[in-house]
């Protein structure tokens, strides 16, 4: 195995998880503000979205906390 390849493996799974968290994030604003806008705006909807804490989804701290391994794994063969 290449030394490289914990590195390119480590910033994947943070970008991975990254990407993961920012997507959830959008869609609990889009749901938000469809909320807002639409018909059941008079339903009493609240001033602010629900977002995501990082932990809800299960597949968020997986991907960081294998990233950070892999990359300091990486790191420290070299």
């Amino acid at each position: 195995m290449k030394k490289s390849n914990p590195i390119l493996s480590g910033t994947l799974f943070l970008i991975s998880g990254a990407i993961l968290y920012s997507l959830e994030k959008m869609m609990a604003y889009i749901l938000w503000a469809a909320h807002r806008m639409g018909p059941a705006s008079s339903e009493g909807w609240p001033h602010k979205p629900d977002i995501p804490s990082l932990f809800e989804n299960w597949f968020v701290p997986i991907f960081l906390t294998l990233g950070i391994y892999l990359l300091v794994k990486g790191l420290l063969n070299k």
